[in-house]
């Protein structure tokens, strides 16, 4: 070890605030020791901070490489956006050039001269639509024609009598089902009352004969005569009887109320008055007469209900007939009437149109000013934000280098103390081991532990 060295070791215990000259040598060398022990602890702790610190100068060039990216992502962004307003605003302007250039053909100086035309124009429109449809049209006689309303009255009165019609016809019709109904009704009664007579005929035919078969063992001729002359009075009388219960039923069966009319006929069992004061007709005589006057009725009736379908029927086609006519009328009536009306919503669609692109180009011109004037601000404020980014990424990025030479210097101070605390160390131990060669009873040994025992040893 130089002698330079020493005195550095020297001036290293004086600003230690430690003597030197007083020291041992054992006590010096336990403040290398320590002095050593701190440094390397320093060392460690350095370079566990610079590790940290490359790490979080990584992890800042991260976010400055994903914010950029933000950043010229946002930029395209806009530029897109701006490429688009550009080229509807380029659209706007070639759809007013050409709507000013269409304004030519309108009267008027200025726009605001051509868009009151336009507007009284208007006006002029809709009084003719008004006046059209009120006032009615005339004809070269100077006679009012049917307006719409009266043919409107007339075609529902009309259609309201020929609803009546259908509805009387359908009447009429349904009394003709009924009416046949009945009539076969009425048939099968007689076929059935035609069977029970015959039956009955003939039992009283058989009864008849046994009696007399009988009565001829027992009587005399006189006494037959008699006894059958009885018989047919007691036939007679019975018959009487049964027509006479059935012209009460009848009479009660009038009295009811909501009887058809077919059923006011006599029935099948009833008898006229002229039938009923004759004692020697017989039931079948009587039937047939009763069936006979009630055909005859059923058909007069029947024929009364044909007349009245075939005059209603008649009635119905005239009123269809008329319907139709005043409907056509009415279809042509409106039809012209119409294609005036889409004329002048034709006229008043075309002029409205052109007044309102006349008010939306003034207020386009008006828009377009101040959506320029704010896009304009907008980009400068965008732009002022882009730049005061830049300057605080550009500032971060030199206080991070900054930080990083401050950290390298710091590191090489460092070094530089380890390595000159190495080689104090080196010097130190090498006079210590020279002073320890002298006394020939302590071991050689470079170790520091073997030094520190041999001299615990020798006190």
């Amino acid at each position: 070890m130089c002698e330079d060295e020493w005195s550095d070791v020297e001036k290293r215990f004086e600003k230690e605030g430690i003597d030197y000259s007083r020291l041992k040598t054992e006590e010096k060398l336990i403040h290398v020791w320590r002095w050593l022990v701190d440094a390397d602890i320093n060392l460690q702790n350095a370079r566990k901070m610079i590790e940290k610190l490359r790490l979080k100068q990584n992890e800042e060039l991260e976010d400055m490489e994903n914010y950029m990216v933000h950043v010229r992502v946002l930029a395209d962004k806009r530029i897109d956006d701006m490429e688009k307003t550009m080229s509807i605003f380029a659209e706007q302007v070639a759809r007013l050039e050409c709507e000013l250039n269409n304004l030519d053909s309108i009267d008027g100086d200025n726009v605001c001269d051509k868009v009151s035309n336009l507007i009284h124009g208007y006006t002029s429109l809709v009084n003719e639509v008004n006046v059209l449809k009120r006032v009615r049209s005339f004809d070269a006689n100077g006679i009012c024609k049917e307006s719409d309303d009266v043919l409107m009255i007339e075609m529902i009165k009309i259609s309201a009598e020929k609803e009546s019609l259908k509805r009387q016809v359908k009447e009429l019709e349904d009394r003709l089902s009924v009416y046949e109904m009945a009539k076969t009704e009425y048939n099968t009664q007689l076929i059935s009352m035609e069977l029970s007579e015959s039956s009955n005929k003939i039992d009283g035919k058989d009864s008849l004969l046994d009696n007399s078969i009988s009565w001829n063992r027992n009587i005399t001729n006189d006494d037959t005569s008699s006894i059958s002359i009885q018989l047919f009075s007691d036939r007679t009388k019975s018959a009487n009887h049964f027509c006479n219960d059935f012209t009460q039923e009848e009479k009660s069966d009038n009295q009811k109320p909501n009887v058809n009319e077919i059923t006011r006929t006599f029935g099948p069992e009833s008898t006229p008055p002229s039938l009923l004061s004759s004692e020697l007709a017989t039931p079948r005589q009587i039937s047939t007469i009763l069936t006979d006057e009630m055909l005859n009725n059923q058909s007069d009736e029947l024929k009364k209900i044909k007349e009245e379908l075939d005059v209603h029927k008649t009635l119905v086609s005239s009123l269809g007939e008329k319907y139709n006519a005043l409907a056509l009328k009415h279809l042509q009536y409106k039809s012209k009437r119409k294609m005036q009306i889409e004329a002048l919503k034709g006229n008043l669609e075309a002029s409205q149109c052109q007044m309102e692109s006349l008010k939306t180009q003034l207020s386009i011109q008006k828009r377009r000013f101040r959506t320029e004037e704010e896009f304009r601000k907008q980009v400068e404020t965008d732009y002022r934000s882009l730049q005061e980014e830049k300057r605080n990424i550009d500032f971060r990025i030199a206080m991070s280098e900054n930080e990083l030479r401050n950290m390298a210097r710091h590191l090489n101070v460092l070094h530089k103390k380890v390595a000159m605390l190495e080689s104090a160390n080196a010097d130190l131990l090498s006079k210590h081991l020279q002073l320890v060669y002298k006394n020939s009873h302590i071991p050689k040994s470079t170790t520091c532990d073997c030094i520190l025992t041999a001299m615990s040893d020798d006190k």
